[in-house]
């Protein structure tokens, strides 16, 4: 069977880049972290959701991920640094 697929999908099927790279989605809107769930997770990664910045910081501490998406807003709401 034919299946058509995009050229960023043929890359980083390619890459294999992503390939279980633990993602941590921080936004306070679910739809957001639901977004960016539905794009990441074809391409192989494991993605973590955070709502606040106390799930962030422990999300980090505890599982470690390869890379943070984290809302703007959420830093400022923190009152510290969290990069």
């Amino acid at each position: 069977m034919l299946q058509w697929t995009t050229a960023s999908e043929r890359r980083f099927t390619r890459l294999g880049a992503l390939n279980d790279a633990r993602v941590l989605v921080a936004n306070p809107y679910h739809g957001a972290r639901r977004a960016a769930r539905a794009v990441l997770e074809p391409l192989g990664c494991v993605v973590m959701e955070a709502e606040r910045p106390a799930e962030v910081l422990e999300a980090v501490r505890r599982r470690r991920p390869h890379v943070v998406l984290l809302d703007a807003a959420m830093e400022r709401e923190a009152q510290s640094s969290m990069i």
